[in-house]
């Protein structure tokens, strides 16, 4: 994030870029002198050995101003960032690695991934998606197109169950509210690690190994009970009693249903998980298989008997079988499938992400081209709501979206 001394005069332009915080402390001596060394290296490999003899250039000498008077303010990084160099270079090729250093800190918090979602209708990649008026299924996947640094974005502190998201088009960020936001209250984005995607654990875990903090946002402090549902069933077991979901621990002999109390045994889970693990050599060899249904609905009776009717694996299986019915030429069975994906999918991810957006997407094609045109203007208008929260009113699905909807309510 952005130096707190310097968040509230940011003019932006280059100054504002500085005053990103490199969290330089938590880099040893050492490794600032081999990213110093590899970062010459390739300046000499690139531009000759007198790019680091070149004076630094007015905006360059005022970044490093900057970047003294920031560092000034946290303990112990401008004394590292002096030993990490040689004594004996000058004061200029010093200073211009100095620079170079801190900017090679900063990717590392700072940086935004700028991606878009790709159709690719070759078979085998990516999810279900279904061509407008035809029998065409797409598959579509999220590529990345490169990284950027925006100093005003990183403003806003992580959540793991963010009020607020980004959208790109091209190298412009919009940031979008997901949900509405108080006045006072703080706007939050998420780093990465969220609520549905990780269990609190490993949000942690990786939250302080890729940016160097300890999360305090309200899902992991002060989970709701809703919320521990939500990271509960994402790889739950059913519980036989209930069909509750299974917590399994990995350090108990014991393993307890949230719903019932209900208790099993260790002997029992692990004869959950053979099934488990039949099931998912069942699902690649269908995919491998150019989506074999047969195989794929013995996947699905499996994992039906074992997991917990939200759990993840059984909601991929359940969109998979949607895709290879709709591959047949079947709408009909493909959008019973896919209903149940989505019912999954609103649980565990939520009633506004893009998840259910991509997924109501989907449904509304299929039950479209089943004829259930009351139904598909439902859900089409549900997709249309999340996706524009998401990716904007503008986005191609949104736009294709409403021309469905004005199609069918004509």
């Amino acid at each position: 994030g952005c130096s707190k001394r310097k968040s509230s005069s940011l003019a932006g332009g280059y100054s504002s870029i500085c005053s990103l915080l490199s969290h330089k402390n938590e880099f040893s001596d050492h490794e600032q002198r081999v990213l110093m060394e590899k970062m010459a290296d390739t300046l000499v490999e690139s531009f000759g050995e007198s790019i680091l003899k070149l004076p630094l250039t007015e905006w360059a000498q005022s970044g490093l101003k900057e970047i003294k008077s920031t560092e000034s303010h946290h303990t112990g990084q401008l004394s590292s960032c002096k030993t990490a160099a040689n004594p004996n270079e000058s004061s200029s090729n010093r200073d211009l690695r100095q620079l170079f250093l801190h900017h090679l800190l900063q990717l590392r918090c700072n940086t935004h991934s700028i991606s878009v979602v790709s159709v690719d209708e070759e078979e085998g990649s990516g999810t279900l998606g279904s061509a407008s008026g035809g029998d065409l299924v797409q598959r579509t996947s999220e590529v990345q197109l490169g990284s950027a640094i925006y100093p005003s974005a990183s403003l806003m502190n992580h959540s793991c169950l963010p009020n607020a998201l980004f959208s790109f088009s091209g190298s412009t960020v919009t940031v979008c509210a997901t949900k509405g936001i108080q006045g006072g209250e703080e706007i939050s984005n998420c780093y990465g690690p969220q609520v549905g995607r990780m269990q609190r654990t490993q949000r942690q875990v990786e939250l302080r190994r890729k940016y160097f903090f300890d999360c305090t946002c309200p899902a992991c402090c002060h989970p709701t009970p809703a919320i521990q549902f939500r990271e509960a069933v994402v790889d739950a077991f059913a519980c036989p009693n209930c069909s509750g979901p299974l917590t399994v621990q990995d350090t108990s002999s014991d393993h307890l249903c949230i719903k019932c109390q209900n208790t099993l045994a260790e002997r029992e889970v692990m004869a959950m998980r053979k099934v488990k693990e039949e099931a998912k050599v069942l699902f690649q060899a269908a995919v491998d298989n150019n989506f074999h249904l047969p195989l794929l609905l013995k996947c699905q009776k499996l994992q039906s008997k074992v997991l917990h009717c939200y759990n993840m694996q059984l909601a991929r299986t359940n969109d998979t079988i949607a895709q290879a019915y709709a591959m047949q030429g079947d709408p009909k069975s493909a959008s019973q499938y896919c209903e149940l994906s989505c019912q999954a999918v609103e649980v565990v991810y939520g009633n506004d992400s893009l998840e259910l957006g991509n997924e109501l997407h989907k449904l509304a094609h299929l039950l479209f081209q089943n004829h259930q045109y009351s139904k598909a203007v439902e859900m089409a208008e549900r997709a249309r709501g999340i996706l524009a929260i998401n990716r904007g009113p503008q986005h191609p699905d949104c736009v294709e979206l409403s021309e469905m909807i004005a199609t069918l309510t004509m």
